[in-house]
């Protein structure tokens, strides 16, 4: 019996009327909740006909909103994290509704093969411009590489700015809060103004049109507030270290209180994001965007030193074979992340298997949210799961800031 070729590796295609209406529809039913209000500055009918459309990435339901808001006049293929194009049923969905798989972090031809064949064809592109979530509601980088892609595709750009998406929907966060998303959509640059301006120059006007940062813009917003009755709840997964004690992973979370089960350290998330100290304890952090940057900063400081090191034993994860799940378990070893890079020794499928991907190599893990990393080597995947969960996001931000030194390009 032949193998059928994957929905990852087959050409990327238009979105199907129907598939599409059925996906919005079905967006608009599990994702777009009602108690969030949200508001797009845009006059669809200026938008040029074709472009590529460049949005910040505060949530994981973005794009989502993109393509609710643009339709019916505009139809968009976005280029959407190859992950999960695994599970088949899934992926042949997401290929129907017209998204591009890319593997994250690491360079792919296919892709951008894709992306060719579908902006030749007439349609719109769309791109997650900052490539990962924000961990913290600010932007964290947009790759240069990006304007040399732009330039290659020869549209016209428009942009997608959201404010307050991060607070609906954290990464880190267990629910949709209740709350506003306002945003605004309008042309960057015309095909002619892209093609004179220099790959420098794209990269500025890009990254100024997609900064954010929503605990400065709830500041101008008074009148504005993201409520659930779990709105504390997840935060240990980016924020491992109790500023009160020193202690790693002894954090955890209950409806809007997070505390330190070492020392007792509590503070309380209200609903615009500030935190509230308890029980007399000092407050050493007004939000968690300065509380992470601060665990970022030591990290930083870390890696200065030649010989550091993080090192953990973890399950090998990697694509399901028969595509009814997106995982499966592979094996077992250690990972070791330094200024060499990070390196996998240990098994997969019952053989013995040294993996090594260089720090001038490795633009960014990608974070499992309390689980994991991953990472793609060209159409390859490989999911690391510490024994000690938290740990992941160590080896996230490690990853970041060595690559970062040692040269690496999105």
């Amino acid at each position: 019996m032949k193998q059928r070729t994957p929905p990852d590796r087959q050409p990327a295609i238009l979105p199907r009327p129907f598939a599409l209406n059925f996906f919005r529809n079905a967006i608009r039913f599990f994702y777009i909740n009602p108690r969030v209000k949200r508001k797009l500055d845009c006059d669809r009918k200026k938008l040029p006909p074709q472009f590529v459309l460049l949005c910040n990435h505060p949530s994981g339901l973005d794009n989502l909103y993109a393509v609710d808001w643009l339709l019916p006049e505009h139809k968009l293929n976005f280029i959407s994290n190859r992950y999960y194009f695994f599970k088949t049923a899934l992926g042949r969905m997401l290929r129907k509704v017209g998204c591009i798989p890319k593997s994250l972090f690491t360079g792919d031809i296919e892709s951008v093969k894709n992306c060719l064949r579908i902006a030749k064809a007439g349609g719109n592109i769309g791109i997650m411009a900052d490539v990962r979530l924000s961990m913290y509601g600010q932007t964290e980088d947009v790759p240069d590489t990006t304007a040399r892609f732009l330039k290659k595709l020869g549209l016209p750009v428009v942009v997608m700015h959201f404010d307050g998406s991060y607070m609906t929907k954290p990464k880190w966060a267990k629910d949709i809060r209740k709350g506003m998303i306002l945003a605004n959509c309008y042309e960057l640059f015309d095909s002619a103004s892209l093609a004179a301006a220099t790959d420098e120059e794209v990269t500025s006007k890009m990254r100024e049109a997609l900064y954010y940062d929503d605990f400065e813009w709830i500041k101008k917003h008074p009148e504005i507030t993201f409520k659930s009755k779990k709105m504390a709840e997840g935060l240990e997964n980016i924020l491992y270290k109790c500023p009160h004690c020193g202690k790693e992973f002894c954090l955890k979370s209950k409806k809007d209180r997070f505390f330190c089960t070492s020392c007792g350290y509590e503070v309380r998330l209200n609903p615009r994001y500030t935190f509230l100290p308890q029980r007399g304890f000092p407050l050493y952090f007004e939000n968690l965007r300065d509380w992470f940057k601060a665990q970022k900063a030591e990290i930083a400081l870390a890696i200065t030193d030649s010989d550091f090191c993080l090192s953990s034993p973890v399950l090998l994860k990697k694509r399901s074979k028969d595509g009814k799940t997106f995982l499966r378990e592979a094996g077992r070893g250690t990972c070791t992340l330094s200024h060499g890079g990070l390196v996998y020794e240990g098994s997969a499928d019952g053989e013995n298997l040294r993996l090594e991907f260089k720090s001038s190599e490795l633009y960014a893990l990608s974070y499992l949210t309390g689980k994991g990393f991953q990472h793609f080597s060209g159409t390859d995947y490989f999911c690391f799961m510490p024994d000690e969960p938290l740990l992941s996001i160590k080896f996230y931000i490690a990853a970041e800031l060595l690559g970062k030194m040692h040269g690496a390009k999105g």
